[in-house]
């Protein structure tokens, strides 16, 4: 029975590591932004548009909604060059006017896994992450929002 056990525990071990290698080596290379979900408002870099959840725009007065229309040129435009590059378990964020950079570490979690970043600045993030479709998937969620951060390569 204790065999049986130590033989579960091995391949249980090397079945996460494998899934986490996996993903780390997927995650190498420049990934460029396709859209972002934040705060209900979603931004598709790629389509040129921008569009509310049912909550947000129930939120939004009309003069709100027509200084986001006048806005959203510009607003787009920001995010065109938006990008992460992954190189070892380094990553670098250029997300509109902001660089960050940093290490990360990568655990599994459930059909996903969690991608927890030290930022050069000392601060540090964890997100969700998984790729789909080709296309990987940030996710960042507290008790009142779910941000998420679409890219493609």
């Amino acid at each position: 029975m204790k065999n049986l056990l130590y033989l579960f525990i091995a391949c249980f071990t090397v079945a996460v590591a494998s899934a986490q290698a996996s993903i780390e080596k997927d995650l190498q290379g420049v990934w460029k932004l396709s859209e972002i979900t934040v705060s209900g408002t979603t931004i598709n870099v790629a389509a040129s548009t921008i569009t509310f959840s049912k909550e947000k725009e129930a939120q939004l007065t009309q003069q709100q909604r027509d200084a986001v229309k006048a806005k959203k040129d510009e607003a787009i435009s920001n995010l065109k060059n938006s990008k992460i590059t992954v190189s070892g378990t380094t990553i670098a964020f250029v997300i509109a006017n902001m660089d960050r950079k940093g290490t990360f570490t990568v655990k599994p979690y459930s059909d996903a896994h969690i991608l927890t970043i030290a930022y050069e600045d000392g601060s540090a993030d964890e997100m969700v992450a998984y790729i789909k479709d080709k296309k990987l998937h940030l996710t960042k969620s507290d008790d009142a929002n779910r941000d998420e951060m679409i890219f493609a390569k």
